[in-house]
């Protein structure tokens, strides 16, 4: 009993020592030969950053998570006391190298890397997206320092609003109609110029600053976006219910930027009416709302979602009925938008081009 029991422990000890082998083979095969190859966006690993999660890069220090996306956590910056007031402030977005297992994942990231340097660059960068400054190769992970857009995401901001208690925190009309146009513009650049689709535009991916005066919003997280050239379609479904345009899921291929408008819509329909109101009216809870890219898309509810929105006019009518007191001086302007934009036909769906052009009025409206 005694010697199989030793034979058996020495057997799994050189079974796990073999796979230990075969995983840091793969891993040289994917990180050195493919990377230098496939993905240069990506640097060589830093030797003298050690393995596990990152407490400092630089001179910079790594401090409190302030959210967490499709790919990795996202955290502050500390810089030195000497330098604190100087430059913008920077946050870095985290993400584990064990979750890259192939090709096609580190091809994906590459996809990231390259729009997001693209977006970031003299010729495309905007006011209103994110940039990247550095991507930092560690031994386990891959790290992106990107300027800081804000303290909150739109969705949290638009939870404080929507708080049934006394605590909520109202956003003022006028700054309603400055995201409105914000979004717009963003957005038209975006397709108009560089030709990027985003493929996840949601409230949870908008950054905002806010002060009493003011509220400036920034596009983020480019985790699922790619270029998208005239003639080019995309094939993989992604981003999130409701948000996510029904073709992306019900077709085997689809525009890029037509639904990033649907998105959109839907992301104007909760600025002025509330958070998740698309969910209440379609009477679906958020077990049936899994994210598309988690793997897990529940077909049924974009079904749903097409059957509903199919009909004429009901996207504005919803917009009428639920739109919030304070803002329904903006039924003229929005509610039309809104109709345009969340239909199920690609082909009458608005462009960023045109929501643009429509906008422009609210940049001259007499906001209160």
């Amino acid at each position: 009993m005694t010697r199989w029991l030793e034979e058996t422990t020495n057997s799994r000890r050189r079974r796990t020592q073999y796979a230990d082998y075969l995983q840091k083979c793969i891993d040289s095969i994917l990180w050195d030969h493919l990377r230098s190859r496939l993905c240069p966006c990506i640097p060589p690993v830093r030797v003298d950053i050690p393995a596990g999660l990152p407490i400092a890069l630089g001179d910079v220090t790594i401090g409190r998570k302030l959210g967490r996306g499709m790919f990795g956590s996202v955290h502050i910056l500390e810089k030195p006391p000497d330098v604190e007031a100087s430059g913008p402030r920077e946050v870095v977005k985290i993400m584990e190298k064990k979750h890259v297992k192939d090709f096609q994942d580190l091809s994906c990231m590459k996809r990231m890397i390259d729009v997001m340097y693209l977006l970031s660059s003299d010729t495309w960068q905007h006011p209103n997206i994110t940039k990247l400054y550095q991507v930092y190769h560690t031994p386990s992970h891959i790290c992106l320092r990107m300027e800081f857009g804000g303290g909150l995401n739109l969705y949290e901001r638009l939870q404080r609003r929507d708080r049934p208690d006394g605590r909520h925190s109202p956003i003022p009309y006028k700054f309603i109609v400055l995201l409105v146009r914000q979004l717009s513009v963003v957005m038209a650049h975006l397709h108009m110029g560089p030709s990027v689709c985003h493929r996840d535009v949601k409230p949870e991916n908008c950054i905002i600053h806010e002060d009493n005066h003011s509220i400036h919003l920034k596009l983020t997280d480019f985790d699922m976006a790619m270029v998208q050239g005239a003639q080019k379609l995309c094939r993989s479904a992604c981003g999130t219910l409701p948000f996510t345009a029904p073709e992306v899921l019900l077709k085997s291929q689809y525009c890029g930027k037509t639904a990033d408008m649907w998105s959109l819509g839907i992301v104007l329909c909760e600025l002025c009416c509330g958070s998740h109101i698309i969910e209440q009216v379609l009477a679906v809870n958020e077990k049936d709302l899994r994210s598309v890219h988690a793997g897990h898309p529940n077909i049924s509810v974009a079904k749903k979602v097409q059957d509903t929105f199919k009909r004429p006019r009901v996207a504005s009518d919803i917009f009428e009925e639920y739109v919030l007191p304070d803002l329904q001086e903006l039924v003229p302007v929005i509610s039309p938008l809104i109709g345009d934009l969340v239909t199920v036909s690609v082909n009458d769906r608005l462009s960023a081009a045109i929501l643009a052009i429509r906008t422009q009025a609210l940049e001259h409206e007499n906001v209160r």
